[in-house]
């Protein structure tokens, strides 16, 4: 992962798991999140109804 964040391609050297799965938490009512090795494996469904009035506002 360090090769694709010094390249560029990612930039989430700074990332954390809690911090994913609060985004995720936020925009659905459904999370699952796994690690496997370096990777955050995740899903994400039913959509929160603030996250639709976000989108929706936009």
């Amino acid at each position: 992962m360090r090769v694709y964040n010094r390249k560029g391609i990612f930039s989430n050297g700074q990332d954390s798991l809690s911090d994913l799965k609060t985004m995720l938490h936020q925009h659905f009512r459904e999370v699952d999140v796994s690690l496997q090795g370096t990777l955050a494996l995740f899903t994400a469904r039913d959509k929160s109804a603030d996250a639709a009035q976000d989108i929706d506002e936009n």
